[in-house]
């Protein structure tokens, strides 16, 4: 990916891999084949994430049990030639629809993983299941959080990060 920059002394840039380039430069240098193009970027196969836990509060009145649930906190995405996209951008260059990052099938898991530390274990962090569920607020289903003790939906309308 590269961004090109315009200025009015006509002096056209180019900033690529952090270096910048005169633009009739970047132009030779590309059709003598000094630099290698793709049409798809290529993501690594492992990501470096941040989760963040924290407590809450079934809302349930027969439950009110205290359960965890979490937070991907870094949304970005490294391709094999060193670029970073954050969220929005790789859902456009891959024309993928992701709701929400933090269900998507190897966070979750390794989400549960982390609940299986001896740490977890003594704080009593306990987490229901991430499945699909109906909410009689928005009259629809979704993924979504659960309590661990009672089942009960713990819905959108409640983030506050």
């Amino acid at each position: 990916m590269f961004q090109l920059q315009f200025d009015q002394s006509e002096n056209h840039t180019v900033i690529f891999d952090n270096n910048t380039y005169l633009l009739k430069n970047f132009i030779t240098e590309i059709l003598s084949g000094h630099f290698k193009f793709s049409q798809f970027y290529r993501y690594k196969t492992q990501q470096d994430i941040k989760i963040r836990f924290f407590p809450v509060n079934c809302w349930n009145w027969k439950c009110h049990g205290k359960y965890y649930i979490y937070h991907v906190h870094n949304e970005s995405y490294e391709t094999l030639c060193g670029c970073n996209f954050n969220l929005i951008d790789y859902i456009i260059l891959t024309e993928k629809i992701i709701d929400e990052p933090q269900f998507l099938p190897e966070i979750v898991n390794k989400a549960y993983e982390c609940l299986k530390t001896e740490k977890a274990k003594r704080q009593n962090m306990k987490m229901g299941k991430i499945k699909y569920r109906y909410s009689k607020t928005v009259g629809s289903s979704y993924t979504s959080f659960g309590c661990p003790y009672c089942d009960a939906i713990f819905g959108d309308n409640h983030y506050l990060f």
